[in-house]
């Protein structure tokens, strides 16, 4: 891929995964702007390197601990919202057409993330066989707690009524749809 398309389907894809709504009340002005400007400082080539969970994990804590360094510290912006911004981020990377056949991104699809918010906590607390602690905001989760929903969320998908979703990033879709 060229390097021109590259950028402009970053720019673009990076506008739609982490709009207005994603990280309203989240960050003080210009906030998401700073978020943007980071996603698209990253490189969709970097994720072709990740060759185990671990490692792909590893990669998603110092990006996550980075963007609340860089964005928290001007724009007000917590270690949950930027983590939410980057799982979404790399959602919609890996279910690009260019970026997944171009690096390989397919075999990250197991390892992603479900995004965190009020809505799929809530899913997840309902659906989950353990007890969960009591989600707040996206701004009050930790590491741990995100670790806590995560796990939760791949016992779901492994669930025979929501297998069909195969893995956790999946799992807002039957959130969402269950809302409506």
């Amino acid at each position: 891929m060229n390097k021109a398309l590259e950028t402009a389907l970053k720019e673009n894809l990076t506008k739609r995964a982490v709009g207005t709504s994603a990280l309203r009340n989240q960050v003080r002005r210009g906030g998401i702007r700073a978020v943007h400007d980071f996603l698209c400082g990253l490189q969709p080539r970097e994720l072709r390197a990740l060759r185990s969970r671990k490692a792909f994990l590893g990669w998603l804590d110092a990006r996550t601990n980075e963007m609340e360094r860089q964005v928290g510290k001007s724009h007000g912006l917590m270690w949950g919202s930027a983590r939410k911004s980057l799982n979404l981020w790399i959602r919609d990377t890996v279910y690009n057409h260019h970026f997944r056949s171009t690096y390989g991104l397919d075999r990250l699809e197991p390892w992603l993330e479900v995004s965190l918010d009020s809505h799929t906590a809530a899913f997840i607390r309902r659906e989950s066989v353990t007890h969960l602690p009591r989600w707040t905001t996206i701004m009050a989760v930790t590491p741990a707690l995100s670790g806590v929903y995560q796990d939760a969320a791949r016992g779901i998908v492994e669930s025979p009524r929501f297998a069909y979703l195969k893995h956790p990033v999946h799992l807002d879709l039957a959130s969402w749809r269950q809302e409506d």
